[in-house]
């Protein structure tokens, strides 16, 4: 029950978010190259925790699906992260200059 609530959470924030991007790119606010140096920090190490927690095995079939998982996790926290950046930064920037 507790992990329903908290996908339904993370979809809706999410697509607020995407809404709030959305709105902001096409009014050109937002900062993109901040946005993408964000995602690429996230991408790197969500995927070097993947890495790291990742069981390893000799299989190289089970070694391929670990990887392919971590990086549609990491992927999936970029993508996230770089959202979320460019809906809540015009905001932030605005209220806190500096």
């Amino acid at each position: 029950m507790g992990r329903e609530i908290f996908l339904w959470l993370f979809l809706a924030l999410l697509l607020a978010g995407v809404v709030l991007a959305w709105r902001n790119l096409r009014v050109g606010r937002g900062d993109r190259r901040g946005a993408l140096r964000l995602a690429l920090f996230l991408f790197g190490v969500e995927f070097l925790v993947c890495l790291a927690y990742m069981r390893h095995s000799t299989d190289i079939n089970n070694e391929a699906e670990g990887l392919m998982m971590g990086l549609a996790q990491a992927l999936v926290t970029a993508v996230s992260g770089w959202v979320l950046y460019m809906a809540l930064e015009p905001f932030v920037r605005r209220v806190w200059p500096r």
